[in-house]
C-alpha cells in the first residue's frame, strides 16, 4: 500500500514523501516526472532531503489537500501501486 505522509517541514513549508512498504518512491516518482507534473497544475514543490529520506517540500500556502489529492491522481494514472520495478 502506498502512503502519502505530508508534515510539517519549517515554519514556512511543509514535507511530502511518498513510500510503499519501507521503500521510498522518490527516485521512481521522479522519473516519471512527477516535479513536472505538479508544476503543470500550479503546485510548486522541490526535491529535498527531509530527515534523511529524499522527498519534497511545498509553501504552506499551497492547498495541502490538493497537494494530496494531486500526488494520490499521479499515483493512480501511473498505476505505481502495481509496479514492481523501484
Amino acid at each position: 500500500m502506498i502512503t502519502i505522509k505530508i508534515e510539517e517541514y519549517d515554519a514556512e513549508n511543509k514535507s511530502l514523501i511518498i513510500t510503499k512498504g519501507e521503500k521510498n518512491l522518490f527516485g521512481l516518482v521522479s522519473i516519471m516526472q512527477f516535479e513536472e507534473e505538479m508544476e503543470y497544475f500550479g503546485i510548486s514543490i522541490v526535491k529535498k532531503s527531509i530527515n534523511g529520506k529524499k522527498g519534497y517540500i511545498f509553501s504552506k500556502n499551497e492547498d495541502e489537500n490538493l497537494v494530496f489529492e494531486e500526488t494520490k491522481r499521479f499515483l493512480n494514472d501511473h498505476n505505481v501501486e502495481n509496479l514492481d520495478a523501484f
